[in-house]
């Protein structure tokens, strides 16, 4: 009995441990709603460089900081691609980055290649592009507008089960309609960021 018990505590701890409580989300950011966004210096997966610059072309650019290791990153997946898909035609560009350090050196192509996704996945190992936009956890997306000004940060919807509220899309969608989102900060859920070690 008391190594169920023993077992269960560690259990807990470890999932503590994994997903992340980052505390109130505005104190936790470089740059607030309304202000430009960093650019960014990161790698596609076949090494191909690639910076916030080049998706000058597009209406609204989604950046979702993101990794393959974490459960509630995984779960997600489905929707990233069938957004991207549905709003790919209509000038929204989606970009995933992965600044998970021990994934990134541990074959992210390889891991890749049985995918097939509907939009840019990039890497940083320096994770200096999570470090410049505040991120905390996987995923956690940022919405930028034509001006490539912050106009919603937070998670993908309200909850990882059975959502209700698609924020994401709300905040894409009154963009494309040249209106200001209704709610454009939302504390993010997900597993802590692991940024390579100094």
């Amino acid at each position: 009995m008391n190594s169920h018990r023993a077992l269960l505590v560690l259990l807990v701890v470890t999932l503590s441990a994994a997903m992340a409580d980052p505390g109130p989300l505005l104190a936790t950011e470089p740059f607030g709603v309304g202000e430009s966004a960093p650019d960014f210096d990161v790698k596609a997966v076949d090494g191909t460089p690639l910076s916030l610059k080049q998706f000058s072309k597009a209406k609204v650019v989604v950046l979702c900081f993101t990794c393959n290791g974490c459960p509630v990153a995984k779960s997600y997946e489905g929707r990233f691609r069938e957004f991207a898909a549905e709003f790919r035609v209509q000038g929204v560009e989606f970009i995933a980055i992965n600044c998970d350090f021990d994934e990134i050196h541990g074959g992210i192509a390889e891991q890749l290649s049985t995918q097939k996704l509907e939009y840019t996945y990039a890497v940083d190992a320096s994770g200096q592009t999570a470090k410049d936009y505040g991120a905390k956890v996987t995923p956690q997306l940022f919405v930028l507008d034509q001006q490539r000004k912050l106009a919603y940060t937070g998670p993908f919807d309200d909850r990882m089960n059975d959502p209700t509220v698609p924020l994401v899309r709300n905040a894409v969608e009154a963009l494309l309609e040249g209106n200001t989102p209704r709610v454009t900060t939302k504390r993010p859920f997900g597993c802590r960021i692991k940024l390579k070690r100094r």
